[in-house]
Parts: structure tokens; sequence; C-alpha cells
């Protein structure tokens, strides 16, 4: 188990950033939802709002 040291040490070195594959615009929802079923390599992100 990953205890409050670790898990501190690894956030300033960068481990467990999430890898974002794209971003779309909410109106692109279609091309998102397309992407994420052909299988994504990292989070798909959906931009809400300005």
């Amino acid at each position: 188990m990953v205890d409050a040291h670790q898990r501190d040490a690894r956030a300033r070195n960068g481990v467990g950033k999430p890898v974002v594959d794209t971003a779309y615009a909410f109106d692109e929802l279609p091309a998102a939802l397309a992407h994420l079923e052909r299988g994504a390599f990292g989070k798909l992100v959906v931009k809400v709002g300005g």
C-alpha cells in the first residue's frame, strides 16, 4: 500500500498524472464518442462552456 509520503513524492515527480489523449469541444461530442469506441490511449476531454 502506498503511504502519504510516497504519494506526495510521486505527485512531485509527475508519476500518476492523467494522460490526455484528445480534447474536444462540446459540439464535437459525436467525434469524441467515436474516438472512445475505437479505443483511446488516455483520457478524452470534452470542453463545456467558454
